[in-house]
C-alpha cells in the first residue's frame, strides 16, 4: 500500500506545485485615441476597455485596471493600446452593402513585461458591411431587417476586436516565462 501512496504523491506533487505558483497580474491601461477631443472616440475607447477586460476575464486571465495617476507596479504585464474607430453610415450599409458605409474598429496593443522590460505588439481589426445591400436584393422585408440589425454594427466590431485581442494576449502570456 505504501508504494502506491508514494507513487500517487510523487505524481501529484508537480501538479500542486504549479497550482500554488502565483500568476503574474495583467495591468490594463485605458486605450488612447487618435483624436482626444472627439467624445465619440473616447466613448468607444472606454467601451473597448470594458470589452477587453470582460474577454480576458472570460479566458481566466487575471486583470487589474490601471488609471493614469497610479504608479506602475514592478512586476506583471502592462497592456497599453490605441484604438481608431469609424461608425460608418447605417443607411448606406443597408442600401448599398459590400462595404459601403461600413463601420470599422482597429486597435494596436503593446504588452510590456514590467520585470524584464520586454515589449510585444499586437493588432486587431474588424469591419462591418460585407453583405449585399437592399438595392441588389430588392426585398423590402430583408432591407428592414438589415437596417435593424445594422444598428449594433459598431458594438459587434468592438466585441470582435476585444475577443481577438484577448486570445492573442492569452497566447503571448502562455509563451512568456
Amino acid at each position: 500500500m505504501r508504494p502506491i501512496l508514494s507513487a500517487v504523491f510523487a505524481l501529484l506533487l508537480p501538479i500542486t506545485a504549479t497550482a500554488i505558483e502565483p500568476q503574474k497580474t495583467l495591468y490594463l491601461s485605458p486605450f488612447a485615441v487618435e483624436n482626444p477631443s472627439d467624445s465619440q472616440q473616447r466613448e468607444r475607447a472606454a467601451q473597448l476597455d470594458d470589452a477587453l477586460q470582460k474577454a480576458l476575464l472570460a479566458r481566466q486571465v487575471k486583470v487589474q485596471p490601471l488609471n493614469d495617476q497610479a504608479a506602475l507596479p514592478e512586476s506583471g504585464w502592462l497592456v497599453q493600446g490605441q484604438v481608431a474607430s469609424q461608425a460608418g453610415r447605417r443607411l448606406v450599409r443597408t442600401a448599398v452593402g459590400f462595404g459601403a458605409g461600413a463601420s470599422a474598429v482597429e486597435a494596436h496593443v503593446w504588452i510590456s513585461d514590467l520585470a524584464a522590460g520586454e515589449v510585444q505588439q499586437l493588432s486587431a481589426q474588424d469591419r462591418s458591411g460585407r453583405l449585399p445591400g437592399a438595392l441588389l436584393t430588392r426585398n423590402p422585408q430583408l432591407a428592414a431587417a438589415k437596417f435593424l440589425l445594422e444598428r449594433r454594427a459598431l458594438n459587434r466590431n468592438i466585441d470582435e476586436v476585444a475577443g481577438e485581442l484577448a486570445d492573442d494576449i492569452k497566447r503571448s502570456l502562455a509563451g512568456a516565462p
